[in-house]
C-alpha cells in the first residue's frame, strides 16, 4: 500500500496520511511518497494499492 501526496506538504496533506493510516483497514503501515501536484507518476485508477491525496487540480484515486 502506498499513499501519495504533493512535494512540500502542508498541514492538511499530512493530515490526510494520517488519517488514512489511522482509520482505513489495511493501510496501517502504507508507505507515504511524493509527487508534483497534478501528476500521478504513473499511477491510475486500476491501482488498488495507490492512495493519491491532496495533489491538487482535483485530481484523487480513491479505492474504499
Amino acid at each position: 500500500m502506498k499513499i501519495l501526496t504533493h512535494t512540500n506538504p502542508d498541514l492538511d496533506a499530512v493530515c490526510s496520511c494520517w488519517l488514512i493510516c489511522r482509520f482505513l483497514p489495511g493501510w496501517q503501515k502504507a508507505e507515504v511518497g511524493f509527487i508534483k501536484s497534478g501528476k500521478f507518476n504513473g499511477a491510475d485508477d486500476s491501482d488498488e494499492e495507490v492512495l493519491v491525496v491532496d495533489t491538487g487540480m482535483g485530481l484523487s484515486l480513491i479505492h474504499i
